[in-house]
């Protein structure tokens, strides 16, 4: 069971299943007494998904309804993997596909998400990348292990 992180989103994302990436925190964000809760425990560039909303709601000067609390967790990235890494419920440390073609792939093979080195569960495996180059590779769908 992937670990759970306080945090606040706009009032009208936070609904179970609502995916974002975490940019980090604007300006007006800097006094803001909630930011402890609200930004600093979420890592820029991840990709969070909310898998419980609470009642409890805050305004907020960049949200119009203002923020609630929520749970998430890392949310599964797809990627590329070669075709013997894949395997469902295997931990891997990522590692970027290397190549040079910038092609309609490179979100899987290069996903900004995930950074190499990072450990990770392949939680899914689903079908095949149709490579320009030819590589064979399969589609993954990797977390972040905690």
């Amino acid at each position: 069971m992937p670990r759970r992180v306080l945090t606040l989103i706009g009032s009208m994302q936070a609904k179970i299943g609502f995916r974002f990436v975490h940019n980090g925190s604007a300006e007006p964000c800097s006094s803001c007494q909630l930011k402890k809760v609200c930004i600093e425990n979420l890592e820029p560039g991840r990709v969070y998904e909310v898998v419980n909303v609470r009642e409890m709601e805050h305004p907020c000067i960049l949200h119009e309804k203002g923020v609630k609390a929520v749970e998430v967790v890392f949310s599964p990235v797809p990627v590329a993997l070669e075709p013997k890494k894949a395997v469902k419920g295997v931990v891997l440390i990522y590692k970027h596909i290397d190549c040079s073609n910038d092609c309609i792939n490179s979100d899987l093979c290069k996903p900004s998400a995930l950074r190499p080195g990072d450990r990770c569960v392949i939680e899914e495996i689903d079908g095949d990348v149709d490579c320009p180059v030819g590589r064979k590779l399969k589609i993954a769908f990797l977390r972040l292990a905690e």
